[in-house]
């Protein structure tokens, strides 16, 4: 028996022992919850396995059970039901073995997805990839001498004699291997992403790279922006990321307080797919226009919202930015010398004093006043009450009806907001309110709103994560920064990929917007570990040609070469060519034009049909091109698809799945990836930058196999 053959019996004994010990821990678990009843356990079971596809059910279903047994702690119990599921098929990933050279002590560190403690004061039988020891496997590529970690304590030094990484296939150890420096660790990474179907997030706790470490371990107490090359996992970083603050962080930051934002529902829902594999059962997410909503409806505020027209937000910039704050601060002025003329007044000013807190809106300022007088006035008819006679009592009833007097002098500061510094203002910025408001004027309104009247309805996030950032205005995070406490911010994109003439161009227009964190750091990743070689160098050639800024670097993931196919229906083309005829007859060319490429590749893609064993994304540049396959696809294949053909609507749920064709609008396909992936309708040639990104962005959708139909 060779010497690996002799240690894997040895792990498959340990990876027996430890599967064992999590079923019958899972078996307890799920005895103390059979009180539950039957039906409720069957519900639970029908959402789990379909998690990832249908996340806000589970979600839904548990908060319901957990608020009828609250003293029960039920969703913990659910939580770590759900965790001890995945420990199942996958115990754990690594081992790290660990020596004090102090005493010669040698700990052994099997690492996985979720932790387990058999009992209290017991040594882990597995350790979460959240604790801090566990930072030594991503930090470390290899054993060596002199490796730190951080304990409660302190920072801890360790020699790393071990670092060994495990296979399981459902529950079974297949193999191990010892990270030494001879791996490579770009070739276990390609295996991996190799075997991926697309269609739904994956987790990557076993191959987070130290880059990515870097960004999850960052201190959430402040702004964090990552610029993230297309493909480098900035997504999934970001979910787990917000994994590690809830374990690390679990009194400073909650799942419940937490956020999570995107342009669209599109990608809000395909992110959310994520959620149940690390164990986040009660974040919040969805997109700005949902808050602006919610902003409105709890406050009772008398607007009508038309949030789909964004007229006007391609004029957006730092200058508009600075403009509000600066109309805030002159109306934080008058209000501020109005208290100033009452605390000066001689009848008035033994009764209070006043400093103005920036953190609050100009009414939640004014109105701390009038609640500290009224308390004072409360304690006067307190005294009085108890019996004061005399000058005493005198002085009492003076006292009660003067700040009674100050007090509606202070509302009327109040009632001046709403007639004549609100109003005005709006009026000035030329939003008439009784007219339906476009996103632009909206966004305005809110932030607006927020500093005059603050917003007591809505309660301000504890953390939040933007994907895709560079899409969002300056006007956009403005707005954020009101409902977010203390610039907590976690906000990935790539400026590569910033088409839409409404979003950034420069990651320094963020911390000229949110001021009020502790700190604004910046991290880069520049590795592609979505596509292949060929893939990359195809998107690398569209784009350098106007920009040489963030290009993808490769892990040289060999695959097939891209395929390009040139149509009869070059939309370029058929546009020059129909521009002479008329009207009609340049309908039905361009329809005619349509009928032949959706063909053509309704051709191509039967053969993935027939063996649906990934998933496939058809990109669509025209709507003509895109409602011409919906109606075709729908016909031809929804009886044998079923849910597993996807017609990608921003107004509709989607049921997201790991083997399936997806079609889609091109504007709703950021942030999305595939095994393979059709694009049609594509420019050959982009004229500008701005066409350039809209190609690269489509192509880049791709994991495998690329086909381009021009």
């Amino acid at each position: 028996m060779s010497p690996y053959e002799q240690e894997f019996q040895l792990e498959n004994t340990r990876a027996i022992n430890t599967v064992e010990q999590v079923k019958r821990y899972k078996a307890l678990l799920e005895k103390t919850l059979d009180y539950m009843g039957a039906e409720n356990l069957r519900k639970l079971q029908e959402l789990r396995e379909n998690a990832e596809a249908n996340p806000t059910d589970l979600f839904v279903f548990i908060e319901q059970l957990h608020a009828q047994n609250q003293a029960f702690n039920f969703k913990e119990k659910i939580k770590q039901l759900e965790e001890l599921g995945y420990l199942l098929s996958e115990p754990y990933f690594s081992r790290i073995d660990l020596a004090n050279v102090v005493n010669n002590k040698v700990d052994q560190i099997y690492i996985g997805k979720f932790g387990l403690t058999l009992g209290v004061g017991e040594k882990p039988l597995i350790t979460d990839w959240r604790a801090k020891i566990a930072s030594v496997y991503y930090k470390y590529r290899y054993p060596q001498k002199g490796v730190v970690y951080d304990t409660q304590d302190g920072q801890v030094m360790r020699d790393l004699l071990l670092k060994r990484t495990f296979e399981f296939d459902s529950g079974t150890l297949i193999k191990f291997y010892n990270n030494d420096i001879q791996l490579d660790e770009n070739e276990l990474i390609s295996d991996k992403i190799a075997k991926r179907t697309g269609g739904v997030l994956e987790d990557i706790v076993a191959t987070i790279q130290q880059s990515q470490m870097d960004i999850i371990e960052q201190d959430p107490r402040g702004v964090c922006i990552v610029q993230g090359c297309v493909g480098s996992g900035k997504s999934t970083v970001a979910i787990h990321k917000l994994s590690h603050i809830f374990f690390n962080y679990p009194d400073l930051i909650h799942p419940q307080n937490s956020l999570l934002v995107a342009k669209n529902q599109i990608l809000v829902g395909y992110l959310s797919t994520l959620f149940p594999k690390l164990g986040i059962f009660d974040l919040n997410y969805g997109t700005l226009k949902d808050l602006i909503i919610r902003i409105v409806f709890r406050h009772g505020i008398k607007l009508a919202l038309d949030l789909d027209n964004e007229l006007g937000m391609d004029q957006v910039d730092m200058k508009l930015v600075n403009l509000l704050r600066d109309k805030v601060a002159e109306a934080k002025k008058k209000a501020r010398l109005q208290i100033d003329r009452l605390q000066e007044n001689p009848l008035y000013s033994s009764y209070f004093s006043f400093v103005y807190d920036d953190e609050l809106s100009i009414q939640e300022n004014v109105l701390s006043v009038v609640n500290d007088l009224e308390e004072e006035i409360k304690y006067q008819k307190e005294r009085l009450d108890e019996g004061l006679s005399g000058t005493a009592e005198v002085r009492a009833q003076t006292t009660i009806k003067n700040i009674k007097s100050l007090v509606r002098e202070v509302r009327k500061i109040s009632n001046t907001l709403r007639t004549t510094l609100f109003p005005p203002l709006i009026k000035e910025l030329g939003i008439n309110p009784k007219e339906k408001l476009g996103y632009k004027d909206a966004l305005v309104y809110c932030f607006l709103y927020a500093e005059f009247f603050g917003l007591p309805e809505f309660k301000r996030f504890e953390y939040c994560v933007v994907d895709e950032g560079q899409d969002f205005s300056v006007l956009e995070y403005l707005l954020l920064n009101k409902l977010v406490i203390k610039g907590r911010f976690c906000i990935l994109g790539d400026l590569n990929q910033s088409y839409l003439k409404t979003g950034l161009t420069d990651w320094n227009d963020i911390a000229q917007v949110i001021t009020e964190a502790k700190e604004c750091k910046k991290f880069e990743l520049t590795t592609n570990y979505r596509s292949t070689k060929q893939i990359i160098d195809y998107a690398c050639a569209l784009i350098s040609k106007f920009t040489t800024d963030f290009l993808l670097q490769s892990i040289s993931r060999v695959g097939p070469e891209v395929r390009i196919v040139d149509a009869l229906d070059d939309f370029t083309q058929l546009s020059t060519t129909a521009s002479s005829g008329t009207p009609e007859s340049q309908a039905n060319l361009l329809v005619s034009s349509a009928n032949q490429s959706t063909d053509m590749l309704l051709n191509m893609l039967s053969d993935d049909i027939k063996e649906l064993n990934k998933s496939v994304g058809v990109i669509c540049f025209n709507r003509v091109h895109f409602d011409k396959l919906s109606a075709d696809l729908e016909f031809k294949y929804r009886a044998v698809l079923k849910e597993k053909l996807v017609i990608l609507n921003p107004k509709d749920r989607i049921f997201y799945t790991p083997k399936g064709v997806y079609l889609t609008m091109f504007e709703n396909c950021k942030g999305l990836e595939f095994a393979k992936v059709y694009v049609l309708g594509m420019s050959k040639t982009p004229k500008d930058l701005h066409e350039a990104k809209m190609n690269y962005v489509a192509v880049t959708r791709a994991m495998n196999e690329l086909v381009v139909i021009q």
